[in-house]
């Protein structure tokens, strides 16, 4: 009969038994814990007890297993070396830990495994029980899992967008758990100072209300959320593409919101400059048709008063039809604006030498506006020279002379200037990166409020009154420095006055500029 197990010194218990083949006991354990994969061998790894677990596990019956070397059948993966658990095994009396193995079908398994040294009677270290656990499901799901995880975190910390993680506390009070290097390049802060903080503490009341407010809405519907704010920051006004979505715990409960800001200012940029040009461009179809009919309205009206004029002697009727050939005359100036508006029209492109231009068209000026404005020339010597056409440059200097003027009722100071400028970035307006001649238009007037400023090339958009403009003075200064290449600025001041540059390429680049461009 067997004695009872020895704890040997507080360390693992041990069989006390000389032989595995004749321990009846043992082999009655065994009977008994069938559904178990355990395992005796001796400590050079020869297999002397396969239970039938490990026949359901491994795939080998104990025929086929007893007698064989477990790590050779197996294949074992140890984590360290198979010396250092036997030395382990006889200093302890026991190891645990995870090895692979294989199947007999090839399939690799994890298995944790409790070693526990087994001893005679005498004390000897006669073999090993070894009681194995399959984990490689679960240990293949802490993988996918961690896998998952990394690839997570690798798209958080790397995206370009804006994203943070907020959980709530305790007072209906939202915190920063997370936020991304994007997030916080947007707002200047490190990491330590976001983490743990209300979007109000770090944002200020009104932006950081407004996110609080959002992230309260999620909370209490569970559903996403997205909006595009805008914000007006030091570097100016931003929209951003929010989505704030839930996060649950296994129970269901909300207790986060993941969020994602992304910076769309750019796009919506684009877009308006897309609306604008689609509009000017039915524009000019529409201005291009209607000058062509009305063209040749007056080419008959023009026949006419060249064949009444044959048959008028007296001086009063001589001075009634020069009369009405200005006014055709200036109806057929207005149509060639409408067709050059509507590039239907070709341009007689040729170098012009900018400053000459302007001071012909000040002298102009001198005699049209009157005294009560006084007109200031500031000419760059270094000035570089534009390919257009002389007589739509000069008949937009005009345009815009006439409109500073109309701004000034009582009178006031009109500025001529010109210089060379560089644009390095794309602007607001169009205007692309490069070499270019700015003309700008200054005027001391009445100014204009930002929602008129916003809208003053708007067709047919004026402050004058209805018999005083058509609102096609701008559009078509717009159009034509479109048209070359360019771009044309705006800057203004309620009682201030206001400034129009128009900017055309230089003759170097011009080659390539003066094609003609979308509005």
């Amino acid at each position: 009969m067997a004695k009872p197990q020895k704890f040997n010194h507080g360390r693992a218990p041990v069989f006390p038994t000389k032989q595995w083949t004749t321990e009846e006991p043992l082999s009655e354990q065994f009977a008994l814990l069938d559904l178990g994969a355990f395992m005796g061998q001796d400590l050079d790894g020869t297999i002397r007890l396969w239970s039938p677990g490990c026949e359901r596990l491994y795939g080998w019956a104990a025929k086929d297993a007893i007698g064989q070397v477990s790590h050779e059948l197996l294949k074992t993966v140890f984590p360290v070396s198979r010396a250092s658990i036997v030395a382990t095994l006889e200093r302890n009396g026991s190891w645990i830990g995870e090895v692979r193995h294989r199947r007999r079908d090839g399939a690799e398994l994890i298995v944790a495994v409790h070693k526990a040294l087994r001893r005679d009677e005498d004390g000897q270290c006669s073999g090993v029980i070894e009681v194995i656990v399959d984990v490689t499901a679960q240990r293949r799901a802490e993988l996918a899992l961690l896998e998952s995880e990394a690839r997570f975190q690798t798209y958080f910390d790397n995206s370009a967008d804006c994203l943070f993680h907020v959980r709530a506390e305790a007072g209906d009070r939202f915190v920063y758990e997370a936020i991304n290097a994007a997030g916080l390049a947007h707002i200047g802060l490190t990491a330590e100072q976001v983490r743990g903080r209300t979007p109000e503490e770090v944002l200020g009341p009104l932006v950081g209300g407004e996110i609080t407010a959002k992230l309260r809405q999620v909370f209490e519907t569970g559903k996403p959320y997205r909006d595009e704010p805008t914000f007006n920051c030091g570097s100016g006004t931003i929209t951003y593409d929010g989505i704030f979505l839930p996060l649950r715990n296994e129970a269901g409960q909300i207790t986060g919101v993941l969020g994602s800001a992304r910076d769309i200012s750019e796009h919506r940029r684009l877009e308006a400059l897309l609306r604008q040009a689609q509009k000017m461009d039915a524009l000019g179809q529409l201005a291009g048709g209607v000058a062509h009919d009305f063209n040749n309205l007056l080419g008959g009206m023009l026949s006419g008063l060249e064949l009444l004029e044959d048959h008028v002697s007296s001086d009063e009727g001589k001075a009634l039809i020069a009369a009405c050939f200005r006014t055709v005359g200036r109806g057929r100036a207005l149509t060639g604006r409408l067709l050059a508006f509507s590039r239907q029209q070709p341009m007689i492109l040729q170098p012009i030498d900018i400053n000459a231009l302007v001071e012909e068209v000040a002298e102009m000026l001198v005699r049209t506006l009157g005294g009560s404005v006084r007109i200031e020339k500031h000419l760059a010597p270094d000035l570089g020279q534009i390919v257009a056409d002389r007589n739509q440059i000069e008949l937009a200097l005009l345009n815009l002379a006439l409109n500073a003027r109309d701004a000034m009722p009582s009178g006031g100071d009109l500025i001529l200037e010109t210089r060379n400028e560089t644009v390095a970035e794309p602007q607001d307006n169009g205007l692309a990166p490069g070499q270019y001649v700015a003309i700008a238009v200054i005027d001391t007037g009445e100014g204009m409020a930002p929602e008129v400023l916003t809208r003053a090339i708007d067709p047919f958009f004026s402050t004058k009154g209805p018999d005083k403009g058509t609102g096609l003075g701008l559009s078509m200064v717009f159009g034509l420095v479109r048209q070359l290449g360019g771009g044309l600025k705006i800057a203004s001041e309620p009682d201030v006055g206001t400034c129009v540059t128009l900017y055309l390429p230089r003759a170097e680049m011009a080659g390539s500029s003066i094609m003609p461009s979308t509005f």
